[in-house]
């Protein structure tokens, strides 16, 4: 009875057949060596790594809907992923929980759950405050400054479990220095987010009304459009416009009217952004036109009720309604010079549930898969002003390090990798990337992972660049971008 009862509780912790059968097929979809080198060994290594991992993997999930997002989300990746035991920490009734981790030193992805133990505060929509995660270890060991990409379209939220009220998080993670020899992340969390919306709404400059538009100043003193001057529907969840059309301050104003109950929101966390602005060259580096495109103004210096009253954007309440308002910074003589770039969308960005305030801080050493590193010198001559150094492969991605000679420049073009089975990987977006003095940095993930070993040669955008031995030869350009 005891052995039937602990096969069924295996059953239910682990992968389940069709899990189990995908991520299989993921690893023997993996393109054979070539003749003389050890693949179908290799394979048969990844096949047993795939298996364990995932049996042990998946089982710290709190729930068969999180284990197989995570199974989903870590794909082809998972034997190389890290099972993280025995980190959690419980802070506000909220517990967070690491899960895995893939890393090479110059970037990493931690897969993390947020668990509401009390309550039902969380869903479909979390967010978190994920900050710069500073390895524990810095000014021990060689390694980069690392900040947290996890915001961004390459982390955040992967899955949410209202069963168990349970959100499986990504942490995408880069450094912005030489690759870390060994590394501890130290992961803060101040705040849990759920309810974070966000949108582009689709704008027609042409919407814009004829003639001025009246304008109310606020008791901030801020000067915004009166409501309800040229209002009409709009794509969006949340907004309808109200009024848009040059005030009588002589700039042009964006005024939208919230159409939901907005009572539990987080007005001051959420904004709205448009970016109508200047096409032309010549804006100065010392913010001599900040009043005319509100979106380069120089905040340096300013107290917060300055910097209050010089922000483009605002809320206000008007007649039990709530509304945000963007001020462009446009004048009508701007539009009949051409000099403006019209955007046919904007973006808004809402917290319409409480957030939830707290210390989660847990720290963790990380396993990093291995790294070959490829002299890059002599290979790439000024392109954009910057000349790459060093490259660093793992079958997780592309790092590379460059000289960008004192300026702000760095050579985050889209890569192509080329393989030694006549594949290529063509179009990969760079994740991101830093410049400081003359070093600036760059990542790439693949989206497979690839042989180091196998790679003999990239494209930075349409820069061809051979691999031979360890080092970058002579390269040349395209005709056209790859792919």
């Amino acid at each position: 009875m005891f052995d039937v009862r602990y096969r069924r509780e295996m059953d239910a912790a682990g992968p389940g057949p069709e899990q189990m059968e995908r991520l299989l097929s993921a690893i023997r979809a993996q393109p054979e060596r070539a003749p003389g080198r050890a693949g179908p060994i290799v394979r048969r290594v990844l096949l047993a790594a795939a298996v364990c991992a995932a049996l042990t993997l998946t089982a710290l999930a709190v729930s068969p809907t999180l284990r197989e997002a995570l199974v989903n989300a870590l794909g082809r990746f998972q034997p190389y992923s890290q099972t993280v035991e025995g980190v959690s920490v419980t802070d506000q009734g909220i517990q967070i929980t690491v899960l895995s981790a893939l890393s090479d030193g110059n970037t990493a992805q931690v897969y993390y759950e947020i668990r509401d133990l009390t309550g039902d505060r969380l869903d479909e929509f979390t967010a978190d405050d994920l900050g710069p995660p500073m390895p524990a270890n810095w000014g021990e060991e060689d390694g980069p400054q690392w900040v947290s990409c996890g915001s961004t379209s390459a982390g955040g939220l992967v899955s949410y479990d209202p069963e168990t009220r349970t959100a499986l998080m990504l942490g995408a993670m880069e450094g912005r220095g030489p690759a870390a020899k060994k590394l501890i992340l130290d992961m803060k969390i101040d705040e849990i987010q759920p309810g974070r919306r966000y949108e582009d709404i689709p704008i027609d400059h042409h919407w814009m009304a004829e003639g001025t538009l009246k304008t109310l100043t606020l008791e901030n003193g801020k000067v915004v459009l009166a409501p309800g001057q040229n209002p009409g529907a709009l794509e969006s969840e949340f907004f309808s416009l109200s009024s848009y059309g040059f005030g009588e301050d002589g700039v042009l104003h964006l005024l939208l009217k919230a159409k939901v109950d907005t009572s539990a929101w987080e007005l001051e966390r959420s904004s709205i952004d448009y970016f109508g602005g200047s096409s032309r060259s010549d804006v100065s580096p010392d913010f001599s036109r900040t009043q005319r495109y509100a979106q380069t103004t120089d905040y340096r210096g300013m107290s917060e009720e300055e910097m209050e009253l010089a922000s483009p954007e605002t809320h206000f309440a008007w007649n039990g309604e709530t509304y945000f308002e963007y001020r462009t910074g446009i004048t009508p003589a701007d539009v009949a010079e051409g000099d403006v770039e019209w955007r046919d969308y904007m973006s808004a960005y809402l917290n319409t549930k409480p957030i939830i305030h707290g210390e989660w801080h847990l720290t963790f050493p990380t396993e990093m898969v291995e790294q070959t590193r490829v002299d890059m010198t002599g290979s790439l001559t000024n392109i954009n002003q910057t000349t790459a150094e060093t490259l660093y492969l793992s079958v997780l991605g592309a790092s590379l390090e460059s000289d960008s000679h004192g300026t702000a420049n760095t050579l985050g073009y889209k890569l192509t990798v080329y393989l030694s089975d006549g594949r290529m990987l063509p179009g990969i977006d760079a994740d991101g990337g830093f410049h400081g003095g003359n070093y600036s940095v760059n990542h790439w993930t693949f989206p497979e992972p690839v042989d180091p070993k196998e790679v003999t040669a990239i494209a930075i955008g349409q820069w061809y660049i051979p691999i031979e031995n360890g080092a970058a030869t002579e390269g040349h350009w395209l005709d056209e971008l790859p792919g």
